[in-house]
């Protein structure tokens, strides 16, 4: 069982990723849509306020959470809209890099949450896995799957991220081709076998949040 003060440490380190460089340099637009750093800082500052602040100050909504829960086959971490919370299989998670990529990731569908943003499921996944691989090559790391999502994604973050601190990106533009080239390798991964199921012309459901 998880105790109180191991969740403090994850929720302080969770914080630390998303409020620091190179997290703070995340930052690309795809077709309708802007990702700014911003928001990460947003929401890994949400994660300093506790519970009973948030009620002292009056705001409605629910505050910003880090749970540790079993995860699915296939998944290494989530996001629960409804509950606002990023969740990870232990309380040590975010020690590796490969785990802080992860909390990006998730930590990008937070912030479509919390906006309101209302993209099509598969497009957020995108995006989700852009911002992470960007994040990876800002950590240093070019060391990316050599086939499959994290190749793609990869590719994608080469043009966007600029690779050293100071030096601006050629561009801030994913193109809807690559947008399409990426969502087509997730659609196949067998994490998301649920979401192919769906016959909808499926979108999270995001229900905002007090930050």
């Amino acid at each position: 069982m998880t105790t109180a003060a191991e969740l403090t440490a994850l929720r302080e380190r969770v914080a630390r990723i998303l409020t620091t460089d190179p997290c703070q340099r995340v930052d690309f637009n795809i077709p309708g849509y802007r990702l700014r750093p911003g928001g990460f800082f947003v929401i890994g500052m949400s994660l300093t306020v506790s519970d009973a602040a948030h009620r002292v100050a009056g705001h409605r909504g629910r505050p910003m959470h880090v749970r540790v829960e079993h995860m699915p086959p296939h998944v290494g971490a989530m996001y629960y809209a409804r509950s606002n919370s990023i969740v990870v299989p232990r309380a040590s998670y975010g020690s590796t890099a490969p785990e802080r990529e992860a909390i990006v990731h998730e930590a990008t569908h937070a912030i479509f949450d919390f906006q309101r943003v209302r993209l099509p499921a598969w497009e957020e996944e995108a995006t989700a896995y852009i911002a992470d691989a960007v994040y990876r090559r800002l950590c240093g790391n070019t060391q990316a799957g050599a086939t499959g999502i994290d190749a793609i994604a990869d590719g994608i973050a080469r043009d966007v991220s600029a690779t050293t601190a100071g030096l601006a990106s050629w561009t801030h533009d994913v193109t809807a081709a690559q947008m399409q080239t990426l969502i087509a390798a997730i659609r196949r991964d067998p994490a998301y076998a649920g979401l192919r199921e769906d016959r909808r012309s499926y979108r999270y459901l995001h229900n905002g949040g007090t930050l």
